[in-house]
């Protein structure tokens, strides 16, 4: 399992950016052009705003559509923003200039902690325009990109990716790969020229797209995550172009589909259709999950639907992270039984008599009827950012939730 999950390109058609409430100055809210910064000096953007009251309010990060509330504590000498799922802060001082500067910091990405150059500068208002205004040539697009298009990637291999482009060159879209599970989210940029440059940035992931548009009219560039990731791809433009059905990504290999767990043990799960999802607390796609299981357990707990989450972390410290998943169901509302998995998944999986083919990420949701057999095997999940096919993708998991619920008990 990679640590940056999500390289998979499905992504939705969005219309342009939307205005954001209290941009403007004196409404109070401060607003910067944020950026963390790679050990090889590649700059990750985003809309970072700070209210005067941070310890009343939440600062907010931008990226396209998307806006992410952080908690936020401020003096004099520091900026603290704290993410607390991930586990994850920027700490930052105030320049005399107006600008901001210190560090992003990763707990256990790799162990034991990775740090970030991070730096904002302050600007009137987020204009979609400028998000790399420290790169931008200021040349009109030369093409428009919006389209479906065909990605092959060096490392990671084939990818689906759509983009939305306005008049004026700002990008939307995000990113998906069958090798990886999820999309990219709210990828967000600029076509100057030739050249397209997309970021997105959520307190745990930093995704960085750049390409540069061929004469034959395919895109050439890189993709960064973080400081883990650095690969290469090649896009063509294909409008019927498709990546491998997330049912059939992870694949049951025997005849007897029965898994038996020791957590499904207990008797609260007799008879009980269950979705058992593997997941990680670290996992931007999981998280984009979470709000659909929630509304999934609300609405059909009492026909017999459980839950049951299993979670790979990043570290075998249990107090960080119990405190992580604490955290976890704390923003999600999560009201079943989180499990810290306590060996690989597929360990974990050889349970039963059913067997799996490899699993290379997260999330899986398993779908599993009254009689402990599996229906379905999901894997990944396209979040908000992949427009229409996450609609798909919610009808697909309400679909197969009515199929076991609709069952027979053993």
């Amino acid at each position: 399992m990679t640590l940056c999950l999500g390289l998979s390109v499905v992504a939705g058609c969005r219309q342009p950016d939307p205005p954001v409430a209290g941009a403007s100055a004196g409404e109070g809210l401060r607003w910067y052009r944020a950026s963390v910064v790679t050990a090889d000096g590649a700059s990750v953007p985003f809309f970072l705003s700070v209210p005067d009251g941070c310890d009343a309010a939440p600062a907010l990060i931008v990226n396209g559509d998307e806006r992410i509330e952080v908690d936020c504590r401020q003096t004099e000498m520091q900026l603290l923003l704290e993410f607390p799922v991930w586990g994850t802060r920027i700490e930052a001082v105030p320049l005399e200039s107006g600008a901001l500067e210190g560090s992003w910091i990763r707990p256990y990405m790799p162990e034991p902690e990775q740090s970030m150059a991070f730096r904002a500068s302050p600007i009137a208002t987020p204009d979609p325009a400028l998000r790399f205004a420290d790169t931008l040539e200021g040349s009109p697009p030369a093409a428009d990109l919006s389209g479906t298009w065909e990605m092959r990637f060096a490392e990671h291999g084939p990818a689906k990716g759509m983009l939305e482009q306005t008049p004026g060159g700002v990008v939307d879209g995000t990113a998906a790969m069958p090798s990886e599970y999820g999309d990219l989210r709210f990828l967000a940029g600029t076509i100057s020229g030739e050249r397209l440059t997309m970021s997105t940035f959520d307190g745990q992931h930093a995704y960085l797209l750049e390409a540069t548009r061929q004469g034959d009219g395919t895109l050439r560039g890189s993709f960064r995550c973080c400081e883990e990731i650095h690969d290469t791809f090649v896009a063509t433009r294909s409008e019927d172009f498709e990546v491998v059905s997330p049912l059939h990504q992870v694949q049951i290999l025997s005849e007897d589909r029965h898994l038996e767990l020791e957590a499904l043990r207990d008797p609260k799960y007799d008879g009980k259709a269950v979705l058992v999802e593997i997941f990680g607390t670290w996992c931007s796609n999981c998280n984009d999950l979470a709000p659909l299981l929630t509304e999934l357990y609300d609405e059909h707990r009492d026909e017999g639907l459980e839950m049951l989450g299993i979670a790979f972390e990043l570290t075998d410290d249990e107090t960080y992270s119990q405190a992580r998943l604490a955290a976890y169901r704390e923003k999600h509302g999560l009201t079943w039984n989180l499990v810290l998995a306590d060996d690989t998944p597929e360990a974990l999986l050889s349970q039963g008599s059913v067997r799996f083919s490899a699993i290379e990420g997260v999330p899986v949701t398993i779908f599993l009827n009254r009689d402990r057999t599996v229906q379905a095997v999901y894997a990944g999940f396209l979040g908000p950012a992949a427009g229409e096919a996450h609609m798909e993708a919610v009808a697909t998991f309400r679909e197969l939730t009515r199929q076991i619920l609709d069952s027979p008990a053993s």
